[in-house]
């Protein structure tokens, strides 16, 4: 059977995805791996998981229909990817026992701005056997044309053995660049990639012809969107699955011996935000901006930022920054301390590798050494770094579990004000 490609695609096109059975062990699963987990995607979408009893919440019931989706009808696609979603409503709770039948109605469709691939939207619904609506949400999906279908190669899918790797190891010398190579997502954090992120720090940390490392971004818009909604979508995990200690990304809490330059471009919102506090120095082009924004969504941040921000800034300035949730730029970023480097934008990467080049010019043992000492005189080593870490994480998962927690979510999912309760 041929594969569906874009212009297959004709709107008012109804495609039913199929039915599944929720079960009471599916949904005990499924809180047991995600909740209290927070996930971030784009700057522009934040979300979190929560759980009471035995109903089922928005995300798992996401969750079910992607598999739907995603077998149903991506399967016998020329699909360049995963589903983006860009409006989702959770109108329903979900229990054990319940039937709920997919449908995807086609909205519209258009070239992309790449040759060989269009958008397709479709309006995404998900119904009980009463026929009463529990999910319902808008997807952008790429789709190679039917001209590209036969260079399809260059296009694959992310999961293709073929595709180039989510971390890119470049060595220039005693300099290792690491870069996050999934622009496409604008290279948020799923298991995978925190997997290759964190075996990438084990090679390095054994080879010690390797002084300094640069980490960045690749594609430019987004130097780390934080953890992948996606992977949530797809019941998945974001953590280094077996390595789950090495913290978020596979990173902060598994940084490498050797001192860290970050070399910011785009939005490092959330938890890429916590990965630039967890390196040892920061180079950002001058449209980079910088955010922990999760208490706007009734959360907090749980990659390691509600203990290294306060170690990096004055106590009154983190507070600031993180009870606000605000954003900055990259040259405020700089006036309090955050960033050492503005460069124009583009040039953060040359900027950081010539920064690590004059570090990695010392002696390699007295540089590692004196990274170790900071660390310790900032608390951020040892006994002390655990115990922080370890209030942080019992604070968020008390958080995610308050129904502002979810408040936050769905009023950012709707876009609207979210209504705080305080409960």
């Amino acid at each position: 059977m041929p594969l569906l490609h874009f212009s297959d695609f004709v709107a008012g096109a109804v495609y039913e995805v199929g039915s599944v059975a929720v079960s009471e062990a599916e949904i005990l699963e499924f809180g047991r791996r995600f909740d209290p987990q927070v996930f971030h995607v784009d700057p522009d979408l934040a979300r979190s998981t929560v759980f009471e009893g035995l109903v089922a919440s928005g995300w798992h019931t996401c969750s079910m229909f992607m598999r739907l989706f995603v077998d149903a009808l991506l399967a016998g696609s020329a699909c360049l990817g995963s589903p983006g979603i860009d409006e989702i409503r959770f109108l329903r709770p979900v229990r054990p026992g319940d039937v709920l039948t997919g449908r995807a109605t086609v909205v519209d469709s258009a070239p992309a701005r790449r040759p060989g691939r269009g958008v397709v939207r479709m309006r995404c619904e998900m119904a009980d056997a009463a026929g009463r609506g529990v999910l319902a949400m808008t997807t952008r999906t790429i789709f190679a044309t039917e001209q590209a279908l036969v260079t399809r190669q260059e296009d694959a899918v992310e999961q293709s053995p073929g595709r180039e790797p989510l971390v890119l190891v470049e060595r220039r010398g005693h300099v290792a660049v690491v870069t996050l190579n999934r622009p496409e997502a604008r290279n948020a954090i799923d298991a995978r990639m925190a997997l290759a992120l964190g075996e990438a720090v084990e090679e390095l940390d054994q080879d010690e012809d390797v002084r300094a490392v640069v980490l960045t971004g690749a594609g430019g818009k987004a130097f780390c969107a934080g953890a992948d909604l996606k992977a949530l979508a797809r019941n998945e995990p974001y953590a280094a699955p077996g390595h789950e200690q090495w913290g978020f990304a596979g990173f902060v809490d598994h940084v490498p011996s050797a001192p860290v330059v970050a070399a910011v471009e785009g939005a490092a919102f959330g938890g890429g935000a916590e990965i630039c506090l967890a390196c040892d120095l920061v180079v950002a082009g001058e449209g980079a901006r910088f955010a922990l924004p999760e208490v706007r969504r009734g959360i907090i941040p749980g990659g390691g930022g509600l203990v290294r921000l306060p170690g990096q800034v004055p106590l009154k300035i983190a507070t600031e920054l993180v009870l606000t949730g605000r954003e900055i730029s990259a040259a405020e970023a700089s006036r309090l301390g955050l960033v050492n480097r503005v460069v124009a934008d583009g040039g953060a990467l040359d900027a950081a590798v010539a920064l690590a080049e004059e570090i990695g010019a010392n002696a390699p043992l007295a540089v590692r050494a004196a990274k170790r000492v900071l660390a310790a005189r900032a608390g951020l080593a040892g006994e002390l770094l655990a115990d922080r870490h370890a209030q942080s994480r019992e604070e968020r998962a008390k958080i995610g579990r308050t129904d502002d927690a979810t408040e936050g979510a769905r009023a950012f999912a709707e876009r609207r004000a979210p209504r705080w309760t305080g409960r």
